[in-house]
């Protein structure tokens, strides 16, 4: 899903480093969406990226897939 060929359609960017990346994949059935959620820190000089959550992070996931889902279904609205 993450191809280095591929970009998200859409990225959501939440608080402490939390972001869900929107993929969108066209197969044989139709157009399917996908949702990636991570989080990106800083360790000494270098970036890091995390999918373990902590204390309210767990609620800027929840957010942030809330969010993904409502930015899907515009699309889905569109068409």
């Amino acid at each position: 899903m993450t191809n280095e060929n591929n970009k998200p359609i859409h990225k959501i960017n939440l608080g402490s480093g939390i972001t869900a990346s929107i993929w969108e994949n066209s197969t044989d059935n139709g157009v399917l969406h996908a949702v990636e959620v991570e989080r990106r820190y800083l360790q000494g000089d270098e970036w890091k990226t995390s999918k373990t959550y902590v204390g309210s992070q767990i609620l800027l996931v929840s957010k942030a897939y809330e969010l993904a889902f409502d930015y899907i279904q515009s699309i889905k609205s569109k068409n």
